[in-house]
């Protein structure tokens, strides 16, 4: 009878020990794992996979960096209940992530998308135009947009993006070749609350593309001239003439006393006319 009893007894333990106290060790663990690593301890067991899969902020990122097959997967992966809440999908440099894969987003997994903030297509040569364009209509509440190294997205691509993601703060387009000033324009328009912008490698960009930007957001630009000065020096700006160059400071000096900013942006400038 005693034997019996100490046999109930370890049972219970052990339900309590698996139900309450790993649960909340695992839980503990899985926020210091990558999400490759999460996704490998669904295997081990069952209750680790139920312990794991009811967590939902452990599924709001989708990491495929550098991955093979890298499309099929993403739609399978949005596909799963757990990712119906998603909030970043990382495909830097991922292989295999073509226009028709973000068509099939659309049509299978919209609704999983209805939450995404952070989209990052660095090196996905693949990607055009099109693809910008099912992309941005499929993610209203995009924040963050990085598609740096694309040679194939033009100034229709970014006329999709501002159509229809209204909440940019971070984009990224450095190394679109085929991007001219018409889109630093359409920028400059649509995204007037924007906090980060990476033109480096913009070959493309002209004076007056750049002066759409500061008109619109003069703190942003201040920043710009005052880490990006020697992206001035490295890349020559398409002109008429060699004094683009200080031709731009003078003129973001001069607008800047016009409309009394902050004394800061100032200083910004003038130092940036120093390393000219």
């Amino acid at each position: 009878m005693k034997m019996e009893e100490e046999k109930v007894k370890a049972a219970e333990e052990e339900e309590t020990w698996s139900k309450e106290t790993v649960p909340k060790v695992i839980r503990i663990m899985s926020t210091r794992l990558s999400q490759r690593d999460i996704i490998s301890l669904l295997l081990v067991s069952p209750w680790l996979h139920r312990t794991l899969v009811s967590y939902p902020s452990l599924w709001l990122v989708i990491d495929l960096r550098e991955m093979n097959n890298a499309g099929n997967r993403l739609v399978a992966a949005l596909s799963i209940p757990r990712y119906r809440h998603v909030r970043e999908i990382n495909l830097e440099f991922a292989q295999d992530i073509e226009d028709r894969h973000l068509e099939l987003l659309k049509t299978k997994c919209l609704g999983s998308l209805q939450d995404l903030e952070s989209l990052n297509l660095n090196g996905c040569q693949k990607i055009s135009d099109k693809g910008i364009e099912i992309i941005s209509s499929t993610c209203p509440e995009l924040k963050v947009f990085s598609i740096y190294w694309n040679v194939r997205v033009t100034d229709i691509g970014i006329q999709h993006l501002v159509k229809n993601c209204k909440h940019i703060i971070d984009l990224n387009l450095s190394g679109c070749k085929n991007l001219l000033d018409k889109s630093l324009q359409l920028i400059a328009d649509n995204y007037q609350e924007l906090e980060s912008l990476n033109l480096t490698r913009y070959v493309n960009m002209i004076l007056l593309g750049l002066f759409y930007i500061w008109s619109n957001n003069i703190l942003l630009m201040s920043e710009f001239i005052y880490h990006g000065i020697r992206f001035f020096q490295a890349v020559q700006i398409n002109s008429s003439n060699g004094g683009d160059h200080l031709a731009f400071a003078y003129i973001i000096e001069t607008n800047t006393y016009k409309h009394g900013k902050e004394k800061h942006i100032i200083e910004t400038i003038k130092t940036g006319q120093q390393l000219l």
